[in-house]
């Protein structure tokens, strides 16, 4: 029969492993990227899909799904396309009526 307990040691090397016992809260979490994303789409005069992509480093195709996502419960975004640059604007309740 074979000694499976080979291998299980752990080399001179390395420090022993130790298991942590205490328990960590939870990181206090800023805004959501929901919430900072609605802030940039609430300015006055809009936000383009080129500044939303450097402000959160993402592609162009996410910055379209994530502004999609926030219409689906109800929040109105204005599309403005008043030259070349498309801008994207949250349009307050009280304009709805």
């Amino acid at each position: 029969m074979r000694d499976q307990s080979r291998g299980l040691e752990e080399p001179a090397n390395c420090p022993p492993t130790r298991i942590k016992t205490r328990f960590k809260p939870p990181k206090q979490i800023g805004k959501t990227k929901t919430e900072n994303l609605q802030n940039l789409l609430s300015r006055p005069t809009g936000v383009t899909i080129a500044q939303i992509q450097k402000c959160f480093n993402w592609q162009p195709h996410s910055v379209r799904a994530a502004i999609s996502r926030l219409r689906q419960p109800g929040v109105t975004i204005e599309l403005d396309r008043p030259d070349e640059a498309t801008r994207y604007r949250l349009l307050p309740a009280e304009a709805l009526k």
